[in-house]
C-alpha cells in the first residue's frame, strides 16, 4: 500500500523551537491584552471596553490566517494519510 506522501520529502520542526516561538509571541500578546482589558474596565468606558474583546479576538484570528497562509505556502495544501471515501470494490467482500 503506498503512502499519500511518498515521494515527499518529511521535515519536522522541533517542538522546543516552536515552542520557544510561541511563548515569545503569545505572552506579550496575552499581557498587553490583559493590560488594556483592565484599563478600560476600571476607566469604565463599557463600550470600548466590548469593542476591545472583539478587535483582540479578531487579531488572534488574523494571527491564525496569517501562520495558516505561511505554512501552506511553505508545505503545501493539507493531504490526509487515509482515504474518505472506499472503493466500491473494498465496501462489501465477495461471495
Amino acid at each position: 500500500m503506498a503512502s499519500a506522501l511518498e515521494g515527499r520529502p518529511t521535515r519536522r520542526q522541533p517542538l522546543r523551537g516552536w515552542a520557544w516561538k510561541v511563548a515569545w509571541l503569545a505572552v506579550p500578546v496575552a499581557v498587553a491584552g490583559e493590560l488594556g482589558h483592565q484599563l478600560l474596565e476600571r476607566l469604565g468606558q463599557t463600550l470600548a471596553h466590548h469593542l476591545f474583546h472583539v478587535l483582540f479576538a479578531g487579531g488572534a484570528a488574523a494571527a491564525f490566517l496569517v501562520y495558516v497562509a505561511i505554512d501552506v505556502r511553505r508545505h503545501g495544501w493539507p493531504t490526509f494519510s487515509w482515504r474518505t471515501r472506499t472503493r466500491p470494490q473494498e465496501s462489501a467482500p465477495r461471495p
